[in-house]
């Protein structure tokens, strides 16, 4: 049986600086256990569209940061389904 897989990124607003922004972190879970991270980037929550998990806007810095996102989430689930594969050729 195939596990569960999701890769979500949201702001967490326990962090705002003093401009206002706040970190972006990636949470992964698997079969119902999660584990998270920070990208090490910020956003303006005003900019965090959260239905799409990305930021609103068409500016150079809006796309090279959804683009950055998408390849975080492109890598993880690389990752997953290489590790997902090596178990179930093992029998793990």
């Amino acid at each position: 049986m195939q596990p569960t897989f999701s890769v979500l990124f949201y702001p967490k607003g326990s962090n705002i600086d003093k401009n206002g922004m706040i970190p972006i972190y990636s949470r992964i879970t698997i079969d119902g256990k999660r584990s998270e991270f920070s990208i090490g980037r910020k956003v303006l929550l005003s900019k965090w569209n959260s239905d799409a998990g990305k930021i609103r806007g068409t500016t150079s810095n809006v796309r090279e940061l959804n683009r950055y996102m998408g390849s975080i989430r492109h890598k993880v689930t690389k990752l997953s389904e290489t590790l997902v594969n090596t178990s179930f050729t093992r029998g793990f």
